[in-house]
């Protein structure tokens, strides 16, 4: 009894380690203030490790019903190990539906909703090296309240999950 009670444990630990599975790429959130300032940056320094096949990137936005617009609109730049910027824009996500009110993303806990935003497709970083990815919001106003942390994801092109 004692043996088969060994033996059924230790399966389910064995079981339990190989099933998580360690994905490539990168994903992390940086939580805000109670504000989003039009002077606020929000970095990630991401490391590639391949420079051969292609990856999707994302803005993860996590936003409470307090925002008080429909879209968010944000710049972006990508730069390389160096500084040399390789990539920037302005992206725009649609977090409420302006016709029926409500909201676009995934649903969190309480109101808190999250979208991700894609930045780019099949996109191939040009050799191994940190890249820095930093975003600002380019509403309107001088500080929007309601966007509670902005996230970075890069996956490889080909992952199921996305």
């Amino acid at each position: 009894m004692k043996l088969s009670f060994s033996i059924s444990i230790f399966s389910l630990l064995l079981i339990l380690g190989t099933s998580c599975e360690v994905k490539p790429g990168f994903h992390e959130y940086t939580d805000l203030g109670k504000f989003l300032k039009n002077t606020d940056t929000v970095s990630f320094v991401f490391r590639s490790n391949d420079s051969v096949n292609l990856n999707n990137i994302w803005l993860g936005i996590r936003y409470s019903s307090d925002y008080e617009w429909s879209r968010f609109f944000a710049g972006y730049e990508i730069r390389d190990s160096i500084g040399h910027r390789l990539d920037s824009g302005l992206l725009q996500a649609l977090l409420f539906d302006p016709v029926r009110g409500g909201p676009s993303g995934k649903s969190g806990i309480g109101d808190l909703y999250e979208l991700e935003q894609p930045i780019k497709r099949n996109f191939r970083f040009s050799e191994t090296g940190e890249y820095r990815f930093v975003f600002w919001q380019m509403m309107r106003q001088d500080s929007v309240r309601g966007i509670k942390s902005l996230g970075l994801r890069v996956a490889p092109a080909g992952d199921k999950s996305q």
